[in-house]
């Protein structure tokens, strides 16, 4: 508000002057507040970051107005500024977690003076509060050949969770975002595993529950192929060999060959054959095959393969083979002998014959069959050999299968009649 004065002069006795002409005038405050004292930054705890407590000491002014409170970043720009009214204290909420910010306040009275900005302070906006501890879970991992287990666990509900640190047997294997892992180094043995959720701010929670797993192999080999199954050569009929091919699989401890007649061969990782004996000649069988692990697995059965067995093995040659003109009579009959064959499927013998002339070679002449004799015969009595006539006998073995000897030694003799 304006105010006018004038002035007059008065002398000893009280006589006064004319006024003198009018000045105008307005009073005003221009006095600053004090600069705000005992300014002081604390990071508000617990929290979960983003906050700062910031108080000052009252100004005293009568005609206190308020005070501005201003944030600067690391950088010195100004972050923001707030109007506390003549409240000393001021908690700033949404700063970023984990910076820090510098502080100063301003005090302002009712006709605009503005004090000098306090000396600044600072303090970091930091996250002290953990994530809730999840819950874990750990199981073999399916479809392999062990050593791998599956780990998860549920989500911590924070949203400034970072990750989950997962401890095998208390210490740290592995540190992801995301829910589960498997684990590809557990061996065989049995293992107790827990998780930790973090936040940005590296704070860990407490432990997950204890999950406990052990790897096992749980994979079955490939399926091995039945390559052949063939009569085996050579022998006297009931058997087959059975060749199979090799699976790729490192844990193959042994296959199993199946014939159906419900017998079963194991063979060894090394071999790739199996014989089926005792068998019909003559009689279909098939054949399958599985591969097996060290862990007991068991592949599916592979395709069947068909195979028949035969007797391909001859007779021995008959041994001891004689010829002798037979004694006490006119002539015309020859004693043949040999020694007995012991094949337990022998069915008989043929004995041939041939008559040769001076000259002729008894070792090469062609000789015609002359009579099948049972497998029983050690001897033959030949009646219809013409007396003074030089003969020459072979014979040969045969077996139920129709397999025949060799022939064996030729023997030599002349019908006399004596």
């Amino acid at each position: 508000m304006p105010y006018g004065f004038a002035v007059l002069a008065f002398d000893g006795s009280g006589n006064l002057s004319e006024l003198s002409g009018t000045v105008y005038g307005t009073a005003a405050d221009n006095l600053s507040p004090a600069t705000p004292a005992g300014l002081t930054a604390t990071n508000v705890t617990p929290d979960q970051g983003g906050s700062i407590h910031v108080s000052w000491a009252a100004n005293a002014e009568a005609d206190l107005a308020g005070y501005t409170l201003t944030a600067y970043d690391a950088d010195g720009a100004v972050a923001g500024t707030y109007d506390t009214g003549l409240v000393n204290a001021q908690t700033v909420d949404g700063l970023d977690v984990g910076a820090t910010y510098t502080f100063d306040v301003v005090a302002s009275d009712a006709n605009g003076n503005n004090s000098a900005a306090c000396v600044r302070v600072s303090a970091t906006a930091a996250d002290e509060i953990a994530p809730a501890a999840v819950t874990a879970t750990a199981a073999d991992h399916a479809s392999d050949q062990g050593g791998a287990t599956d780990v998860s666990w549920t989500a911590a509900p924070e949203s400034d969770v970072a990750g989950y640190k997962v401890f095998r047997d208390g210490v740290v294997v592995m540190e992801l975002a995301a829910l589960s892992w498997t684990d590809p180094h557990a061996g065989a043995a049995t293992h107790t595993y827990t998780v930790k959720a973090f936040d940005a701010s590296g704070n860990g929670s407490e432990s997950s529950n204890s999950a406990v797993a052990t790897a096992v192999d749980n994979l079955a080999p490939a399926v091995p192929s039945v390559l052949s199954a063939l009569d085996v050569p050579s022998d006297e009929g009931g058997a087959i060999a059975v060749t199979i091919a090799h699976v790729t699989d490192a844990d193959v401890d042994g296959y199993k060959v199946f014939c159906s007649n419900g017998d079963v061969v194991v063979v060894d990782p090394a071999n790739t054959l199996a014989v089926f004996e005792n068998l019909t000649d003559g009689t279909e069988y098939s054949f399958t095959a599985l591969a097996f692990d060290t862990s007991g697995n068991a592949s599916e059965k592979s395709a069947a393969v068909i195979g028949v067995s035969a007797d391909n093995l001859a007779p021995a040659a008959p041994a001891g083979l004689t010829a002798g003109d037979r004694p006490g009579d006119e002539g015309g009959a020859v004693v043949i002998g040999w020694s007995a064959n012991t094949e337990p499927d022998l069915a008989g013998y043929t004995l041939l014959r041939a008559t040769f002339a001076s000259g002729d070679d008894p070792a090469t002449v062609l000789c015609l069959p002359l009579s099948r004799l049972p497998a029983s015969a050690v001897s033959y009595t030949d009646e219809t050999a013409a007396a003074g006539a030089d003969y020459v006998y072979y014979l040969v073995a045969s077996d139920g299968s129709a397999n025949v000897s060799v022939a064996s030694a030729r023997a030599t003799t002349r019908a006399l009649d004596n």
